[in-house]
């Protein structure tokens, strides 16, 4: 801090006299056109999101879900408890049918008639896409490099453009899920972020990205990252490749991921300084038992999965939520926020089932199908 001394005195009398001439000349200005509107900051977007892409094909088997005693429409029932995004997992052309784009965009207009956003999550895939697997659409398979880039482009842009047709615009649109290690494998596969196929990778992407911006200009663009391991050279590799984004997503699994919520936070942190650009938790979830309700293996049922302070019950599943989201909040960001993954994965083809659901036991509603404390604790945070 500095002292104020006499000289100093004598220099804010002189520039205060100096301001004042205008007035005493008699030439005030009008302030109405000449003052500048105080600039508003933005106010920060709490996204509480919910993967619910099970939904149909859960709805087919004559599944309820209820809020206490009482059966609800589950899109009604979590924008009740206060959700407003929802993710939805796109297959370019599933064997059964089931997240296939007839069926995205069905669910996303239910989803903006309720008044929520729609988070488009394009997995450039028949079916599962994450860091262990890729697989290229099959009618892609044996495409150049040129037509595959070009397909890549109209697909994204003949989906999108079915949503907008349906009502079901995109606010949010991740253009492949968890690409770590690239996408439509082998074409745009990347072993390492020196990988010389990387120049593959960042065609598709681009490709991806233009036919977004152009068919939904006003959509945020997600870039999407399993983990915190690695994070920051994704992005930074991203960055030196061009990449257009808005949001960085990273799932954040604790029994695959990492066990510290502080690496956590302090990359996210890292990430939203080095590109002035938010990061959310695109995927998360817990346990709230290490019961079964099926006969289908559960991928979370050791106490060595769980993070320290948070035990396979109710509450801890709705503090360890309420802790991620307290997090996110702490980061900052213009979006800020956690999609909850699978909440309504419940045992929805029986109790004997050996290909029912293998997360009934990290599901927001319990054995009952009645909701549970921590979609609560998703939908009021802030």
């Amino acid at each position: 801090m500095k002292t104020k001394t006499f000289g100093n005195t004598v220099k804010s009398i002189l520039l205060l006299i100096i301001i004042s001439m205008p007035l005493i000349g008699g030439c005030s200005k009008n302030t109405s056109t000449d003052t500048p509107d105080p600039v508003t900051p933005e106010e920060p977007f709490y996204l509480r999101g919910v993967d619910i892409s099970f939904l149909p094909e859960i709805e087919s088997y004559g599944i309820k879900f209820y809020n206490n005693e009482t059966e609800m429409d589950l899109i009604n029932l979590i924008k009740s408890k206060g959700i407003n995004t929802v993710r939805i997992r796109l297959w370019h052309t599933p064997a059964d049918g089931h997240c296939g784009l007839k069926e995205v965009t069905q669910l996303a207009s239910r989803v903006k008639t309720a008044g929520m956003k729609v988070w488009l999550d394009f997995h450039y895939s028949d079916s599962w896409a994450d860091p262990q697997k890729q697989p290229i659409p099959e009618v892609w398979k044996n495409l150049s490099m040129d037509l595959l880039s070009d397909s890549v482009y109209a697909y994204t842009t003949r989906v999108i453009k079915t949503l907008i047709n349906a009502g079901a615009t995109p606010d949010y649109v991740q253009t492949g899920n968890e690409i770590n290690a690239g996408f439509m494998w082998p074409a745009g596969k990347i072993e390492s972020f020196n990988d010389p196929n990387q120049s593959n990778f960042t065609r598709l992407m681009k490709a991806a990205t233009k036919a977004t911006r152009a068919a939904v200009p006003t959509a945020k663009i997600i870039l999407h990252y399993a983990g915190y391991d690695g994070a920051e050279q994704f992005f930074a590799l991203a960055k030196k490749e061009g990449f257009t984004w808005d949001i960085q997503g990273l799932s954040y699994y604790p029994w695959w991921h990492g066990m510290s919520l502080g690496i956590l936070e302090n990359t996210m942190t890292d990430l939203n300084t080095l590109y002035k650009k938010p990061t959310i938790i695109a995927e998360a979830s817990y346990p709230f038992t290490f019961g079964w309700n099926d006969a289908t293996h559960n991928l979370v049922g050791e106490e060595s999965q769980l993070m320290q302070g948070y035990a396979a019950t109710e509450d801890g599943q709705a503090n360890y939520l309420s802790r991620l989201m307290e997090l996110c909040t702490k980061v900052g960001g213009s979006v800020r926020g956690v999609c909850y993954w699978a909440p309504e994965w419940v045992a929805f083809k029986g109790t004997s089932a050996t290909d029912g659901s293998t997360w009934e036991n990290q599901a927001l509603f319990n054995f009952q199908n009645r909701a549970l404390q921590g979609l609560d604790s998703l939908g009021s945070a802030k």
